[in-house]
This record gives structure tokens, sequence and C-alpha cells, in this order.
């Protein structure tokens, strides 16, 4: 059931689906974390009316968390500053808390890591960790800091927080990057993390966010944490799609994802035998519950192997082709109108036989090979077509 006067969005359907579960009993509680470095601009304001505005919809409670862990560049005027802010605007905070309350939770948090053998301090520096990540397609480097014992790692440790070295000249790295969860994928939730770790949900909460902090993972609301990609070379850009009429956020449902048989039509389409084996991906994109297009796309497996264990809700086949090492340099499209089948008219809310457009596209490789085969239907009604390129300086 919908609060009166609350908007939907994917922010409020999120806290509706939890209450209707009873998650947390009920509660809501939403927090505005900004670093007093500065005074607050128009993005925070639209911050602070988001995070008090939620909490105020739904009875709930908003603390302000002042992320104050950089003291040189921090003032006490900037404090006062963003309190009389958030009160101008309406608004009070339930409580206010200070990130450096908890330097030594989050140290014993860190140490809790170190002990289990899912952290590490590493001597090398940001540039040389970075280049030996590796990738899908390339073996990662170990770091030769890896393998140190947790009696020296916890020694170093305590050493870096004595200030014993230059700043920046170790960090402690978490061991995400063994493998075990690939590039692309879904992490396991914070119970199942830890219940697998022996680590209580607040350090696998911290652990996670800071590894979001650094770029290893990536926070899609309401869907996970994915491991990120990380791109190997600089490619060209292209731009392609449907741009909504009116400027809107959009959701996708993915409603099939699966290795399958080229057959002769994709065979011929991408240049793999016809048993060859492609990743078929089919979703419907959606603003609200209004249908706008199902997209298609497939792409050969031997071009980019281990595609099938990619989140698409999470990452977009740009990124991919970054990924990868891959860059369309040459594309064929066609547009047409024609009439909806009744599978695609179920998916897009219209009657069978009302005109859709129907837009292929293919996407090759300087060489001239096949990339990937993308198939749009879409309800001419909401969207229209733009198509931009840009090549990146060879």
């Amino acid at each position: 059931m919908n609060e009166p006067g609350v908007p939907n969005n994917f922010i409020t359907d999120a806290i509706r689906r939890d209450n209707e579960a009873g998650t947390h009993g009920g509660r809501v509680q939403t927090r505005f974390p900004p670093e007093p470095n500065g005074f607050l601009h128009v993005g925070h304001a639209k911050a602070i009316v988001v995070d008090f505005g939620t909490a105020v919809d739904f009875g709930g409670s908003c603390m302000l968390r002042l992320d104050d862990t950089n003291p040189e560049a921090e003032e006490e005027a900037f404090v006062n500053s963003i309190i009389e802010d958030i009160e101008w605007l309406g608004y009070e905070p339930s409580e206010v808390r200070h990130a450096s309350d908890y330097f030594e939770t989050l140290y014993d948090w860190a140490v809790q890591l170190i002990e289990k053998g899912l952290a590490y301090v590493d001597d090398q520096d940001g540039e040389t960790i970075s280049a030996t990540r590796g990738s899908f397609n390339t073996p990662g480097i170990e770091s030769p800091f890896r393998n140190r014992s947790v009696a020296e790692n916890l020694g170093l440790f305590e050493r870096m927080r004595a200030g014993e070295f230059p700043d920046g000249s170790r960090v402690l790295r978490a061991k995400i990057e063994e493998g075990e969860y690939p590039p692309g994928t879904a992490i396991p939730s914070e119970n199942e993390l830890a219940a697998a770790y022996g680590l209580n949900r607040r350090t696998v909460r911290e652990a996670v966010a800071l590894l979001v902090r650094e770029g290893l993972l990536r926070s899609v609301a309401g869907k996970g944490v994915y491991v990120r990609l990380k791109a190997e070379t600089r490619l060209g850009e292209g731009e392609f799609g449907f741009r909504l009429r009116e400027p809107h956020r959009l959701r996708r449902q993915v409603l099939k994802k699966a290795l399958r048989a080229a057959g002769p039509y994709y065979g011929r389409k991408l240049a793999v035998p016809a048993d060859g084996p492609l990743f078929h991906v089919r979703q419907r994109v959606l603003e609200g519950s209004q249908p706008l297009y199902v997209e298609e796309f497939y792409l050969p497996r031997e071009v980019f192997p281990g595609i099938e264990g990619i989140e698409f809700m999470a990452f977009s086949v740009l990124e991919v082709f970054r990924y990868y090492g891959r860059t369309s340099f040459r594309t064929e499209q066609s547009l047409e109108i024609v009439p909806v089948d009744p599978g695609d008219g179920k998916l897009l809310g219209l009657s069978e036989g009302d005109p859709i457009l129907l837009l292929e596209r293919r996407d090759f490789d300087e060489a001239g090979r096949p990339l990937a085969f993308f198939r749009y239907r879409t309800r001419g009604d909401v969207c229209d077509l733009r198509v931009s390129f840009r090549s990146a300086p060879r």
C-alpha cells in the first residue's frame, strides 16, 4: 500500500517491499554523511531532501554522520554551516555522529580481516597494483607481499597506524582479487559473507564499503554488489539507443540470459559455426511501470570468454567491450516499422499488430570481425531514436 503523498521511485519501492516483509520491524533509518571540508552546494541540498525526506515520509529518522577523517581539510565552521543548512531546509537530524568516533572500531575490524587471512599489507604503489590486477583474458600478477604471514601483517599494520611509514607507501588490501569472485559477478550477501568468514555483519559492511570506494566493487541500488570490470585498454566510445522524450530513470528486467548454439541465422550474422556458442541476453527496459523497449543482444563466446559470468543488470555492453579490450570500429544498422507480435506486444503493453520500431545492429572490430548483434523493439510513442559515435585517436 502506498503512503499518501509519498512518491513512487526505486528507493520508496524498496522501502515498501522491506516494510511489507517485516524487514527491520518496519523501522526506516537513513543518514546524510558529508565531509566537513567546505560549504554545501546544491547537490548536497538534493541529497538532504532525499535522505531526510524519505525518513519523514515513512515515519523514520535520519542521522547526520560527519565524515571527519581528513583533519587537515576540515574546520568547525564547516560543521556548523552543514547543521544550519539542514535546519534551513526544514529538517533536524535525529542524532549527530562523527566517523572519527569509530577509528578504533574500524582498526579492530581491519585486524580481524588480517587475522582471518582476508587482508594483507602491500608495499606496492597504486599504479603497480592497478596494472597487475588482471582480467578474464589476462591473469593477474600476484603481489610479492600477498603471502606474508598473519604475524608480519599485524606488525606492519600496527606500524602503519603509528605513522612509521610515509603516507601511501603501504596499503591494506583485501583478498577479493584472488579470483574467488570473478569480475562482473555478484558477491554474496552480508549475512552469507559474515557466516562464511566468521565475521559480524558490521565488519563485512565496512569492508564492502571500503572496496566500493576503492573501485573494486560496484553497488547497484536494489540489486546487489558486484565485482567491477576493469578495462585493459582505452577505447573509442559509441552511444546508441533510444532517448526518452522526457528524462526519466530507467530500469531493466533481464528476461533471459544464457549460452546457446548460434544456429544458421546468427552464425552468419556473427561469423561463427552454427553449433558455435553465443551468449544471448534479452531484457525489457521500463520507466517505472511503463514498458519502453525490448532489447536483445548476441555475443560470440570465443570473442568474450567467460561472458556468462557477468551480471548485465549492473554493467552495460559498452563496459563489457572496454573490459575485454574490444572496440567497435564499424556498425551496420537497419531500421523499419513492423507490427508487434503477441509476445512482444504483451511485454510492451501493446495490442497485437500495433506498430513498433525494429532496429537491428551489428558491431565490427578493426579487422572486420563481428563483435555483437543487437535487436531493439521499441514503442514509438515514448522514445526517439538517437545514434552518435566518437572514435578514440589512433
